[in-house]
């Protein structure tokens, strides 16, 4: 047995009381007996009573009572079949999956918002079947009419552009396979096609096409690929209503681009590099909607959409889309209340007086009363029959309106009580009433809103505002304003202010009758909560202000603790001052770059009005006077730009512009009154040559030369102060100069230096520059004069000006002036090398003299080639041969150059050789790895050769070395006393890790770009197959090979993530219900049916162009 009210079996509590009230009356009618006394007079005048008749009657009515009880609770057992009919209309959703719908001028993108009002439509139809279409330039039907909307809803949670075959977006096509959707017919643009047999669809394998049909087109309206308006003609033939739904903005939004972890790479670019702008064209949907009898909805807020569509659906007539045969339970409630009222009646025929007490009464009484005593007796029985009949017409409705069949009532009841608990903020309460009372009455707005109140009571924000957009689909104008009002406030006690104030406003808009008081009270409510949300979400700029207020004047200006500001905040009629230190003469140069401080919710903002609504000024230290202006100019001005700068270039400071011999300016920068702007500061300060000048001024001629010692000493040059150093020589001594010039901060570019070395007694020049780049040096070898040596450093033009860097080297003769590195005369006390350095200068070889140098050995080769390497290939002095494992930069390459002139031949063939040799050891020394040659031309070395070295050890003599247990080898230089250089031409990297980090980092750059032209490149490729040679051909063959490459690296990534997909899932539906199980496997199986079918199909009869306009 069930029971299909349940609850009412708590009334048969009440015949407890009952029982006892009944039994406290007999024992009450017994005490009173007792009192009165007079036993026998009191019997006999009681004698017409039955006391066993009352308390008979007593026990048919509480049985009676308990089967009303039983009867109310709806008995049920056995089945039966129901007829039940379904009415609606067809919906088919179009929803564009184009890379423009993921632009975020709706955060968090266009295609999230689309999905989230897809789903809020799902929510508010009834009974309506729904389908569902994607498209880009493609498009299928990704699902057929269905009543199953959580099946839609499965659909769209997995939806994404990554899944489309290709980009753009083509409206028509769409349209064409929605019609198809609904129609079950084949339909093209322009004339008739002619199909084979075999795919036509017979008119009765096809559902039941509902009286009206719609499609809800969802898109930004950006069509590149087809004519919408003829596909829409199409629809319109078929007695088809579109309904244009554009998601976007008209202003237009950057399309970003994402990678496989939907981390945000870059913005989409064309062909020509620029930056695309996606917008939404608003035109041709509204032409589309026009055309069909449809409308236009543009998103503007959360529901915006789901109101505008339901609202436009409703209007429509409903059409029986299906009758359906339910199984239900039999109600036999029949069973219970017939008996019920048997006994009632036999209750109210037994009566509690004796058969023929009332005749005997009347005789012993009044003998004269008899006969009437009889007609009395005969009348007081009728008057019981018809209550008997009365009682009976009134029970049989009154036990139907208590639930046995119709629960309106009842329910009615439920939501006054529920409505009485809401007055009294007994939210949770009243939240059970009108849970209730909605699985009993058809879903309406009025239960939606109540529902809302209560949930919005009890804190379930979500779950109210879920219901308040229920709501919302009614008539009625006040409704609409309360949902959307408390909407608003329920999005405002969430903190999303930007959809609280977009609710506000759709409340706002509505339509009330303003001769109601209350209406007026509703709107001033409206609005005050619309100032307040305002307020919240965009707070006045004095709340944004940044870390330096307040500097509002002169004399609190922040301090330039850095000469660059970032995201500052200007607000109008609140100026920013800033001191910046400085010296007479320096160059200054001050920049701002002005932008939107944040979102404007006004659509019509104008960012700059005026240009002389945004200043910058540089002002003396008192900030009197101002040494420099820009507000802008009204020649190029355009008040459609959202950035601006403003800067003042090159000004150079006088003692002027210091009064009082002050050391700083101020700068100050302003905006109009209602402006506001966020910053960024940008200064340059050059202070004037002479503050720059090095540590061995004043040196300025001969007479004030500086001495200077062995060593590096970082110089500075200005004009007309040229520098002056003295060396003091001994006999047989030597000295070098090399110079450096560095980058001048005020003119951009390094000085042109010149450096020569007189002898300070004569002023003779013993030595001029000479050009060994990067080095302007100068020298001279084994003086024959002792004595006082001038070095005199200026520019080759006298305004010369910009740091250097001077090494000076000198040397004592051999063997007592040996170079830095000395003693490195064996294998022993070989001398470390620092990696980095790429030139090692001024060395020096004495007589029967040999230097060892240690270098870092190359990486080991791989494993297949470290066999192979171990053995140094025979040189080649005529070209360089390819290296035959790793990279060119793990090669160790050095270049050893003389300095002075070339050595003299040997006299006989006997003689000792006076060439250099420069040879690679291992790190005993017993080995020779490899050994210098000789270059015949400057090419031999590659584009690393230094100026025409004589001797080099090249990088194609140089193979990977398996260095497993060596760490270091050795460098040696021999050969006879001279001067010379040696140059590293491919230098070890300055910090190993660091590179690494940057190869890596820029790897993965090259990689994003990769993914960002893939399209375009692929694209290009295809165009260019069509017209190429066979040579164009091999080599698109080969990059399609890399291509496959790269995409089975992608799938055997995806099939990891989908190894952890499916064992979360397994995870998952070991949670599930047997039955939420088959529904899930249900839905899987539809999906991967569309993917494998439908998707292909499209892609057969797509036509093969090239799609120039892919997002």
């Amino acid at each position: 047995m069930h029971f299909g009210r349940p609850d009412n079996l708590y009334f048969l509590l009440l015949l407890v009381p009952m029982a006892v009230a009944f039994g406290g009356f007999l024992w009450w009618k017994r005490r009173v007996r007792e009192r009165i006394g007079h036993f026998q007079l009191v019997n006999e005048m009681a004698s017409a009573h039955s006391p066993a008749r009352q308390v008979t009657r007593a026990i048919l009515v509480m049985v009676a009572f308990a089967l009303i009880c039983l009867a109310c609770a709806r008995p049920q057992w056995g089945q039966d079949d129901r007829t039940i009919k379904r009415f609606g209309v067809d919906v088919v959703f179009a929803l564009d999956l184009s890379k423009s719908m993921l632009a975020q001028d709706i955060p968090p993108s266009r295609l999230n918002a689309a999905k989230k009002e897809i789903s809020g439509i799902l929510k508010s139809l009834q009974g309506d079947r729904v389908g569902l279409v994607v498209f880009t330039a493609v498009s299928f039907a990704q699902s057929p009419l269905t009543a199953d909307y959580g099946a839609i809803d499965f659909y769209l949670d997995k939806l994404t552009p990554r899944q489309m075959p290709m980009g753009g977006t083509a409206l028509a096509p769409a349209m064409l396979d929605s019609i198809k959707l609904l129609t079950g017919k084949e339909v093209h643009i322009g004339p008739a096609r002619t199909r084979d047999a075999a795919q036509q669809v017979p008119e009765a394998d096809h559902i039941k096409r509902a009286k009206n049909q719609v499609i809800v087109l969802i898109t930004d309206g950006e069509d590149h690929e087809s004519a919408p308006l003829k596909a829409a003609q199409v629809a319109k033939q078929h007695g088809i209503h579109v309904v244009t739904v554009g998601i976007g903005s008209t202003q237009g939004s950057r399309i970003p681009i994402f990678d496989e972890h939907d981390n945000l790479t870059g913005y989409k670019r064309d062909q020509r590099g620029e930056l695309i702008q996606s917008a939404l064209d608003e035109t041709t949907l509204q032409k589309v909607a026009a055309e069909t009898g449809g409308t236009y909805v543009h998103y503007n807020g959360k529901n915006s959409v789901v109101n505008g569509v339901t609202q436009f659906i409703n209007h429509l007539e409903k059409t029986e889309l299906e009758t359906m045969l339910r199984e239900n339970y039999k109600d036999r409630f029949v069973l219970f209340l017939a008996p019920a009222l048997l006994l009632l009646l036999l209750a109210l025929l037994l009566g509690e007086r004796r058969r023929g007490a009332g005749q005997l009464l009347a005789r012993r009484g009044c003998e004269e009363t008899d006969k009437p005593a009889s007609k009395k007796s005969k009348k007081t029985g009728a008057r019981q029959s018809a209550t008997l009949l009365i009682l009976l017409v009134l029970l049989v409705p009154s036990v139907g309106l208590m639930g046995c069949d119709d629960t309106f009532r009842n329910t009615l009841g439920t939501v006054d009580e529920a409505n009485e608990l809401i007055s009294q903020n007994e939210y949770a309460k009243a939240l059970e009433k009108y849970q209730e009372a909605e699985t009993e009455i058809p879903a309406n707005a009025e239960l939606h809103y109540n529902l809302g109140i209560a949930l919005l009571g009890e804190k379930k924000y979500d779950e109210a505002r879920q219901a308040f957009a229920r709501a919302l689909a009614t008539q009625d104008p006040e409704l609409r304003f309360d949902s959307l009002f408390n909407m608003g406030l329920t999005l405002a006690r969430q903190e999303q202010w930007k959809e609280a104030y977009d609710t506000y406003k759709q409340a706002l808009q509505v339509n009330l009758d303003p001769a109601k008081e209350v209406n007026t009270e509703r709107v001033k409510q409206a609005q005050h909560n619309l100032e307040v949300v305002f307020r919240k979400l965009f707070p006045p700029c004095a709340e944004l202000e940044d870390d330096s207020e307040a500097n509002d004047d002169p004399s609190s200006a922040a301090d330039l603790d850095k000469l660059e500001k970032k995201e500052r905040t200007l607000c109008g009629l609140n100026d920013d001052w800033y001191k910046l230190p400085i010296i007479p003469g320096s160059k200054v140069s001050v920049k701002a770059t002005f932008s939107q401080l944040r979102d404007e919710p006004d659509p019509e903002h104008i960012f700059l009005t005026r240009p002389e609504d945004l200043q910058l000024s540089i002002f003396d230290a008192r900030g009197e006077k101002a040494v420099g202006v820009d507000q802008g100019s009204h020649d190029d001005f355009d008040p459609k730009r959202t950035r601006a700068t403003r800067e003042i270039a090159d000004l150079r400071v006088t003692p002027e512009m210091l009064p009082g011999d002050t050391d700083q300016l101020l700068i100050k920068l302003a905006a109009g009154e209602y402006r506001e702007f966020s910053y960024d500061l940008e200064v340059t300060a050059i202070p004037p040559c002479h503050a720059l000048e090095d540590d061995f001024e004043p040196n300025n001629d001969a007479n004030a030369a500086a001495a200077i010692d062995t060593g590096s000493h970082d110089l500075h040059l200005c004009p007309g102060n040229d520098d002056w150093f003295r060396v003091e020589m001994e006999l047989g001594d030597s000295l070098f100069v090399d110079l450096q010039a560095g980058e001048d901060v005020e003119r951009e570019k390094p000085a042109n230096l010149s450096v020569r070395i007189l002898r300070a007694d004569t002023g003779e020049v013993v030595a001029t520059e000479r050009l060994e780049p990067p080095f302007l040096t100068a020298g001279i070898q084994d003086v024959a004069k002792p004595g006082t040596y001038l070095i005199h450093i200026g520019g080759q033009t006298d305004d010369e000006q910009g740091p250097y860097r001077a090494d000076v080297y000198h040397y004592a003769p051999c063997v007592i002036g040996n170079d830095r590195f000395e003693p490195n005369d064996s294998a022993q006390a070989a001398a470390d090398v620092d990696p980095n350095a790429e030139h090692l200068r001024y060395l020096r070889l004495c007589a029967d003299d040999r230097d060892y140098f240690k270098l870092p050995a190359p990486e080991p080769a791989d494993a297949d080639d470290s066999d192979a390497s171990k053995t140094a290939p025979a040189p080649n002095p005529q070209a360089p041969a390819a290296p035959q494992g790793g990279k060119k930069e793990d090669l160790i390459s050095w270049a050893l150059t003389r300095v002075g002139d070339a050595p003299e031949k040997p006299a006989t063939p006997g003689d000792a050789p006076v060439a250099l040799a420069l040879d690679l050891l291992s790190l005993s020394g017993n080995q020779v790895i490899a050994e210098g040659i000789t270059p015949e031309t400057p090419d031999a070395l590659g584009p690393l050769s230094p100026d025409a070295p004589e001797i080099a050890l090249l990088p194609d003599q140089i193979v990977h070395y398996d260095n497993a247990q060596k760490e270091q080898l050795l460098l040696r230089a021999q050969g006879p006393a001279t001067f010379y250089h040696l140059r590293q031409l491919n230098p070890q990297n300055q910090n190993q890790d660091e590179q690494e980090n940057q190869d890596e980092q820029q790897d993965e750059n090259e990689e994003k770009n990769e993914d960002q032209d893939q399209n375009e490149d692929s694209e290009q490729d295809g165009d260019n197959e069509d017209e190429s040679d066979e040579e164009d051909k091999d080599e698109s063959s080969d990059e399609s090979d890399k291509d496959e490459e790269s995409s089975e690296d992608d799938d055997s990534k995806d099939s990891e993530d989908k190894e952890q997909d499916d064992a979360a899932e397994d995870s998952e539906e070991e949670a599930m219900t047997p039955e939420e199980r088959r529904m899930d496997d249900i839905l899987r199986a539809l999906e991967e049916s569309d993917d494998n079918f439908q998707m292909k199909k499209a892609l057969e009869n797509m036509p093969r162009r090239h799609i120039e306009k892919d997002w």
